[in-house]
């Protein structure tokens, strides 16, 4: 099965979310994996031991854009910390942490929380941005929160994969931990929404693939939550992909103060 199966292949440009992304696969301690990155209402898969870092640039179409509003963008960068999760019978890379520079775009697929703003963030991602990538180049992406290190990660590109080799099945079905609050019914409360949903998109293509060796460090932010996460890098890749995005498909029920300790 190809890790873009369950997706009909893109045929026009129009509407197309594109991203440019240094994507990094790590070995880490199960239990403290799955007690960091899974709601109840997912389940780990296979020995529930990797995760992935991924920091990518962004082009969304202007078609999300509302034009009333001229100050959001149609181009960012976001990081992202996710694992393998399984709900019933279909796999996910699921993310509860995803960092966007601007608040603009989390806003819209709902999987920001504290929206204060719609123009800069508190984050800065930082992710290589290339016209060709060819064998000697090295490239490298951070991700910080007030001076604070969340992650950062280097590639040095070798030479060009396929998406089915370096990506496992269901890699490209992504899942998150929506909540907005409730700002009048306390931090107790469950908030306005709280759930697992699963990005919709129908139509979602891959580019070129590019392999080498590949570093990645979690920083100290938020009392080192993330810190000494990763015990060994499995591998690293830059991909460039496209997709069609028609929304958020809600998968469960979660507790709104369940991600507490990833704020």
């Amino acid at each position: 099965m190809s890790v873009t199966s369950q997706h009909e292949e893109l045929t026009t440009n129009d509407g197309v979310t594109a991203q440019s992304a240094l994507v990094i696969r790590f070995r880490g301690d199960p239990e403290r994996l799955q007690s960091t990155f899974l709601p109840p209402a997912l389940e780990p898969v296979g020995d529930g031991d990797t995760g992935w870092a991924i920091v990518s640039r962004t082009i969304l179409p202007t078609m999300y854009r509302p034009r009333e509003d001229p100050r959001l963008p149609t181009k960012l960068t976001e990081a992202a910390v996710a694992i393998p999760a399984r709900y019933e019978s279909e796999q996910y890379t699921f993310s509860p942490l995803t960092f966007f520079d601007r608040h603009s775009p989390g806003f819209r697929r709902g999987i920001v929380r504290g929206i204060g703003s719609i123009e800069k963030t508190k984050w800065h991602v930082a992710c290589p941005t290339r016209s060709s990538i060819e064998p000697g180049q090295a490239l490298a992406g951070t991700a910080t929160h007030r001076g604070q290190s969340v992650l950062s990660a280097t590639l040095d590109i070798e030479r060009e994969t396929s998406a089915d080799e370096a990506f496992p099945d269901g890699f490209f079905d992504f899942a998150h931990y929506r909540h907005l609050p409730d700002p009048l019914a306390g931090e107790e409360s469950d908030g306005l929404v709280a759930d697992v949903t699963s990005m919709h998109c129908p139509a979602f293509s891959v580019g070129s693939v590019w392999e080498g060796p590949t570093t990645l460090e979690f920083g100290q932010w938020n009392d080192g939550v993330l810190a000494d996460l990763v015990e060994e890098v499995l591998g690293g890749y830059h991909a460039t992909f496209g997709f069609t995005y028609e929304g958020e498909r809600t998968l469960a029920p979660a507790s709104g103060t369940w991600g507490d300790h990833l704020e």
